[in-house]
């Protein structure tokens, strides 16, 4: 059963409330263009809200593909480390909430973090370095191009 109305159906209320009879009603301009900027904030969460859950599903996955490449690149010199980022890579996102993604998503950027020393160290594992630079730079292109 969805939910009625529909939280972007909600928002889009408010502006419309907020274009159509409070604005107009406010007899001060600073007033009247403070609730016009209000609506453009709504506008624009609304936009980002839209595809939000998506990109954590779709950046999560590729955290844990990472995580699973970079474990058996660190098997040999951080056992540990690796065992980890294996576990982490067998994980599954529990539902689509953003409250479950953001969380989930954050312990497994955390998790990605403690590979970086090692990437840098002089005897660092090969490809290790490669490997972090490439999905950096995939994962600042996706978010570039979701933001146009």
């Amino acid at each position: 059963m969805a939910l009625r109305p529909a939280p972007d159906e909600i928002i889009r209320g408010v502006q419309h409330s907020l274009a159509a009879q409070i604005v107009p009603a406010l007899p001060a301009p600073y007033a009247a263009a403070q609730a016009g900027y209000a609506s453009h904030v709504l506008s624009a969460l609304l936009a980002l809200s839209d595809g939000a859950a998506q990109q954590l599903v779709d950046d999560n996955a590729a955290l844990r593909a990472l995580l699973a490449h970079a474990a058996t690149l660190v098997d040999g010199c951080a056992a540990g480390l690796a065992a980890a980022g294996r576990q982490a890579a067998a994980e599954q996102d529990a539902d689509v909430r953003l409250s479950t993604l953001a969380p989930a998503n954050d312990r497994l950027r955390a998790l990605v973090s403690r590979f970086v020393p090692l990437a840098v160290a002089p005897d660092a594992p090969a490809g290790l370095l490669t490997l972090l630079l490439d999905a950096l730079e995939t994962s600042a292109q996706r978010r570039l191009v979701g933001a146009l």
